[in-house]
């Protein structure tokens, strides 16, 4: 399964979802990569559905691979773009709720509270932001 995520900053928070379907937790908006779409553009089409935000200036952070790294496969592999965003947040009704925290904030947050391995994917943005 490929798929494509996102970490944004929006008025200097980053952008979560809470999943309101299994398997709950916060997570990075993304999703499916279309048939002949890019990674990329599934990236920023996603992230609008998912947040009502337009997203700007992604560029690839890292690729991720493995089995049961999202519990809906048996194998899937995700590439992850960093951008900022702008627009009007709007939730994903009956699926997601937008969360927006502090970068801070996010770095004290346990890695169970994360759906997927998202925790592990942000680990890796923080170490490259800093």
């Amino acid at each position: 399964m490929r798929l494509s995520d996102v970490i944004a900053l929006y008025r200097g928070k980053l952008v979560f979802i809470e999943r309101l379907r299994e398997p709950y937790g916060l997570a990075l908006p993304g999703g499916h990569v279309d048939p002949g779409g890019t990674p990329k553009e599934a990236a920023i089409r996603e992230f609008m559905e998912e947040t009502g935000l337009t997203l700007h200036g992604a560029t690839f952070l890292t690729e991720r691979k493995w089995r049961r790294r999202d519990p809906r496969y048996s194998m899937s592999k995700t590439r992850v773009y960093v951008g900022n965003a702008n627009g009007k947040v709007r939730n994903e009704k009956g699926f997601t709720k937008v969360i927006l925290i502090d970068p801070k904030e996010v770095r004290l947050l346990p890695k169970e509270q994360f759906a997927f391995d998202h925790a592990s994917i942000l680990k890796k943005y923080f170490e490259y932001d800093t």
